[in-house]
């Protein structure tokens, strides 16, 4: 992978929910259910963010039906989802405009990341 990690917590959760198979901001990834590189996983990260105790992950999730998810988690235990939110696409162009407005999104179960 040649992007890197803005936040320790960011890779732990990715690590733990993902197994470490993500992309970051323009790498390539497998936007659909056509594999188009075996070796490009199917989440890619668009942005991160920390404040307070709270991590914020926006990525896209390629495969059947290409998604975004906006999940919140704990960064004293990254495995812990506080919140999980599941859009087509964003028409914010950052990730706090997309945080503030969270609430347009739809709420889903931990297990559908």
């Amino acid at each position: 992978m040649a992007g890197k990690y803005e936040f320790g917590t960011t890779k732990k959760f990715c690590d733990h929910y993902f197994g470490g198979e993500v992309a970051f901001k323009d790498e390539p990834f497998n936007s659909t259910d056509n594999v188009i590189n075996n070796d490009a996983p199917f989440r890619r990260i668009i942005d991160e963010l920390v404040i307070s105790n709270t991590g914020y992950l926006w990525y896209e999730h390629g495969g059947r039906g290409y998604h975004q998810h906006l999940v919140l988690y704990s960064i004293t235990k990254p495995e812990d989802v506080l919140e999980n939110y599941t859009f087509i696409k964003s028409k914010y162009g950052n990730i706090l405009s997309l945080i503030k407005n969270k609430n347009t999104l739809k709420f889903n179960k931990q297990s559908e990341l």
